[in-house]
């Protein structure tokens, strides 16, 4: 028996034994994706400077590398990476310059 659904405002019909969910096109690459929604969510996150963070996704885990001024914004960096459906795992190598620490602490780290 076959069964109608509807994507973007198109009809299909499908065989319930068949599906090809997860097929993408030959030069698909999810790292890609994957890649921008981690920049796209750290950019305009309103409370993280990112101009100083790099981000790389490999096998669908990716790395924040680069530094911040204070450890509420590196942990905020990683709990906004960890919310990308689709990544395995988020490495945080962001690092928080010894001189930050001592000037922001009091004002910035409460969190």
């Amino acid at each position: 028996m076959n069964q109608h659904y509807e994507i973007s405002g198109v009809e299909f019909e499908k065989d319930k034994e068949v599906s090809f969910v997860g097929l993408g096109p030959k030069n698909y690459d999810p790292n890609k994706r994957l890649w921008e929604e981690v920049c796209l969510n750290l950019t305009f996150h309103p409370e993280i400077d990112a101009s100083q963070i790099e981000v790389f996704v490999h096998d669908k885990v990716a790395t924040l590398k680069g530094w911040v001024p204070t450890r509420r914004m590196k942990k905020m960096a990683y709990r906004c990476a960890s919310q990308i459906e689709g990544l395995k795992k988020v490495i945080n190598e962001i690092n928080v310059p010894p001189y930050f620490l001592d000037s922001l602490r009091d004002e910035f780290d409460t969190y």
